[in-house]
């Protein structure tokens, strides 16, 4: 049974991301330069990446419960439609 609360590596992910993003505002908004800009909006794209791991690893707690309660058959069958639905093959360039 999949707990309503998430797990502890979520809650470190989601707490390192406010971190992140809130160390690259401030300096966003003391920047003196462009090299301080630059670098806060890195710090704040990291805080968006790190909250993109923790709602990947949110999903995959879902899936995995799912699997437990249907059984390991229904699990593959899920993944399978998962990579099925994945676009494959080479992107088309629109240069």
């Amino acid at each position: 049974m999949i707990s309503r609360w998430p797990s502890i590596m979520e809650v470190v992910l989601w707490l390192a991301g406010a971190v992140w993003i809130a160390l690259g505002l401030s300096v966003l908004d003391s920047a003196k330069g462009a090299l301080h800009e630059i670098l806060a909006c890195l710090a704040v794209s990291f805080g968006i990446v790190f909250w993109g791991f923790m709602g990947v690893i949110a999903q995959l707690r879902r899936i995995a419960a799912q699997g437990r309660r249907q059984g390991a058959a229904a699990t593959e069958d899920t993944i399978e439609q998962a990579i099925q639905n994945v676009r494959t093959g080479p992107l088309k360039s629109r240069i």
